[in-house]
């Protein structure tokens, strides 16, 4: 478990949030947002942590502060699950418009939070336009759905458009010979893969697309108000399966791309159309990411604390 200290909150929470703590460490101070925040991530990585979190909520008995990251995971963990129904006496916290219809959330005193932007460095205006994402491929991204948007990309314009992409790939470190490694052993075809070799490049340092594509799922299916880090993280357009319900609660301009619930049938070419147009336009390109530049000075790590202190003000 890491504990990360201020003068002002203890932050606790997977390893897998380290990014996320440091941000709000570094904000909470200047807040004076007191008490302590317990992380649990649900991720599959975060497993024996967030049940050690559980396990101390249980023995706490002053309400506490709980952020869920991904609360549609968290009821599919029958341990996890059982955490949760024994400490619906603290104050919890969700990120985006979740839309989750599990009983055990009407047991528990909750609030509704966006997720904070953690950069607000703005992509390049400049040609080529980029599309792809610096984040984790193999669990809640298929990376064969981003290649399979790419495929759509095959007859149409793309002199303006480059595809790159990295980070890691099934939680190791996403490498060129890696990527032709994981081509190998898929379904495409010569052509197909020939293709992809060709187009998308593999990026070892950390990048802003322009097009940040963050195609949520959840088992194969649509996810319902999944909000990730690498989506905050600088001020680009995203990309993501219409099924996904941030939009109607944050203020950020996306393209969703439409899919039937199990992600059988996608409308990658109506996305890829989107997107040429989008990138071809460049007033509306501008006036949409200063749409989001906007949004993102308003809910920065600082406004996220101050959300934070009012929640908990409402509890003593």
């Amino acid at each position: 478990m890491i504990l990360r200290y201020s003068l002002q909150m203890i932050i606790k929470g997977s390893p897998t949030l380290d990014h996320f703590s440091k941000a709000l460490e570094a904000s909470v101070n200047s807040t004076s947002c007191q008490n302590s925040l317990y992380q649990i991530h649900a991720a599959p990585d975060s497993l024996q942590t967030d049940i050690e979190i559980f396990e101390e909520l249980i023995k706490t008995s002053k309400q506490s502060l709980v952020l869920i990251h991904r609360p549609d995971e968290l009821v599919l963990n029958l341990d996890l699950l059982n955490g949760l129904e024994k400490t619906t006496h603290h104050k919890f916290i969700f990120f985006g418009d979740l839309g989750l219809q599990h009983p055990i959330y009407k047991k528990l005193n909750y609030h509704i939070l966006p997720h904070p932007y953690l950069s607000i460095e703005i992509t390049s205006l400049e040609y080529p336009h980029t599309v792809g994402s610096f984040t984790s491929w193999g669990e809640m991204r298929d990376l064969k759905h981003y290649l399979d948007l790419v495929l759509a990309f095959r007859d149409l314009d793309t002199k303006n458009i480059q595809f790159n992409i990295g980070g890691t790939l099934n939680k190791q470190s996403l490498t060129p010979q890696k990527f032709l490694d994981w081509l190998k052993k898929s379904q495409y075809n010569p052509a197909q893969s020939l293709y992809l070799q060709e187009t998308v490049q593999i990026k070892t340092e950390p990048f802003i697309p322009a097009f940040n594509t963050q195609l949520y799922h959840l088992n194969g299916k649509k996810r319902l108000g999944e909000s990730s880090g690498s989506l905050h993280r600088g001020i680009t357009i995203p990309i993501i399966f219409e099924a996904n319900h941030i939009e109607k609660f944050e203020g950020i301009s996306l393209i969703k791309i439409k899919a039937d619930e199990d992600l059988s049938s996608i409308e990658y070419k109506r996305a890829a159309q989107d997107i040429i147009n989008l990138s071809q336009n460049r007033s509306l390109l501008e006036s949409t990411l200063s749409k989001n530049l906007d949004y993102a000075k308003t809910n920065l790590p600082q406004h996220f604390c101050e959300n934070l202190k009012a929640i908990f003000n409402q509890t003593t």
